[in-house]
């Protein structure tokens, strides 16, 4: 029988020089990544690299303008990866977005109740006055985190009560802003839940246009953000609403939606990302966090990053 001359060390000296060609390569593809968006934090003037700073509620709620560009190159990172890597895509995008941020007063949305809140008694400026009023119907909220730390959005169209050509956009807007800075997890992703139960396509589903508005939205500025959307308990009906917005739905946001209907897809689906004491039993029997919504207290009184019945520690 022939033996081996092959030797040991020889293959391990080989594996070795292969983990260093794989840690050279995986740091030429960071130095290029980082070059890009040193390239694109480049191209944008100093009011928007301020937007997309404040984009970060962290930035937003105490601005230091030496850390700048640490938090507006988040913002140029969803786009790249988003636009794989293509850095012309990803800065038309960048500056859209960041456009949009503007034009849409978002900031204001985020800090309309801060003012409110420190000073008892004092006027609510319009922002707040038309967001409470929305918002009091309690379709939209943001209440529990998954066990990677991302926060869950509640959207519940049955409580819909009728539909305004900017405020409907606007008041989904907080919700996810607010999602995304209540969001504990390393990539800042949000979960949503759509509770479709006693949905009535007469009175609950949302004109055309206000729908297409939302879905292009969220298509447009918020790339990246979305880790899975639950659609539960969804009726027969709602196939026809379906159809009708499917087209605006972005490709990668389709491939996050899931459809769970029925007590056990739902626990089955949702306890493998959640524990018990962070969904509703109204969700999951067994369900834990059932306190009442209280809208005061979740646009007064909590900050913007806490999720309504949040323990603090």
């Amino acid at each position: 029988t022939r033996l081996s001359t092959k030797s040991p060390r020889r293959r391990s000296t080989k594996s070795k020089s292969l983990m260093m060609r794989g840690s050279a390569t995986h740091a030429n593809l960071n130095e290029r990544n980082l070059s890009k968006i040193s390239y694109i934090l480049s191209q944008l003037s100093h009011d928007e690299l301020e937007t997309a700073a404040r984009a970060s509620y962290e930035y937003l709620k105490a601005p230091f303008p030496p850390q700048r560009n640490h938090y507006a190159r988040r913002i140029v990172q969803r786009y790249l990866d988003s636009k794989k890597g293509k850095v012309d895509l990803a800065l038309e995008k960048v500056k859209k977005t960041l456009k949009f941020r503007r034009d849409m007063k978002i900031d204001d949305l985020i800090t309309a109740f801060d003012h409110c809140n420190e000073n008892d008694g004092a006027d609510m400026p319009e922002t707040a006055v038309q967001l409470e009023k929305h918002l009091s119907n309690k379709q939209y909220f943001v209440q529990g985190r998954d066990n990677e730390g991302r926060s869950t959005l509640f959207f519940i169209p049955r409580l819909v009560n009728g539909h305004d050509n900017e405020w409907t956009i606007k008041e989904a807007i907080y919700s996810i802003e607010r999602a995304i800075a209540c969001s504990r997890a390393k990539d800042q992703t949000i979960n949503a839940v759509v509770d479709f139960s006693g949905f009535s396509m007469t009175k609950h589903s949302p004109p055309v246009e206000i729908g297409k508005q939302f879905l292009t939205t969220l298509r447009s500025h918020y790339a990246g953000q979305i880790h899975h959307i639950y659609l539960t308990d969804t009726p027969f009906s709602f196939s026809l609403l379906w159809n009708v917005f499917y087209p605006f739905v972005g490709t990668s946001t389709r491939e996050k939606i899931k459809f769970i209907n029925g007590a056990r897809t739902k626990e089955r689906e949702l306890l493998q990302i959640y524990d018990a004491e962070e969904v509703p039993a109204w969700l999951i029997s067994g369900g834990k966090n059932n306190r009442p919504l209280d809208v005061n207290e979740y646009l007064h009184e909590l900050s913007f990053d806490q999720t309504f019945n949040e323990q603090i520690l």
